[in-house]
């Protein structure tokens, strides 16, 4: 999505047509959750992050656009994928998703990492810090992702 000056409400993230995978500048909307394991699976050691969003949510997106930046500038080194919480709601209970958004942090199928709500900066950091000092293990953490 191109950037617009032009007053108006922020865009709305809305699901995509039910098995159909959506992609916007590198972020990927997940739809089910057989379709998360794979992803997880393929990933392995690549670090993936993962946004529990909801459509109805204005602070989500709001935030459509820096996650866009973020997926853009680690393309090659980090996977984005949103989560529709209202989808994926057992998962979202399971990695504690109290608040939207949140960002959870997976690498070789175990989250090691979780940012709650607007801090784009923090999530920045934490993907840098990931990159740099890959964890050996979910460091502090037995979440697995769903089998």
């Amino acid at each position: 999505m191109a950037y617009s000056s032009r007053p108006g409400p922020p865009p709305t993230r809305q699901a995509p047509p039910t098995g159909t995978p959506s992609t916007t500048a590198g972020v990927t909307s997940i739809d089910t959750e057989d379709d998360l394991k794979l992803k997880l699976h393929k990933a392995g050691s690549k670090l993936v992050v993962l946004d529990f969003c909801a459509p109805w949510s204005k602070t989500s997106a709001s935030l459509m656009e820096p996650i866009q930046v973020l997926a853009d500038n680690f393309k090659t080194k980090v996977d984005f994928y949103t989560l529709n919480v209202d989808k994926f709601k057992k998962l979202a209970t399971d990695f504690g998703v109290e608040a939207l958004p949140t960002f959870v942090l997976f690498r070789n199928y175990e989250m090691i990492d979780k940012v709650i709500g607007i801090e784009t900066d923090e999530l920045r950091k934490k993907i840098e810090k990931e990159l740099a000092e890959p964890s050996e293990t979910a460091q502090g953490s037995n979440k697995k992702a769903p089998n």
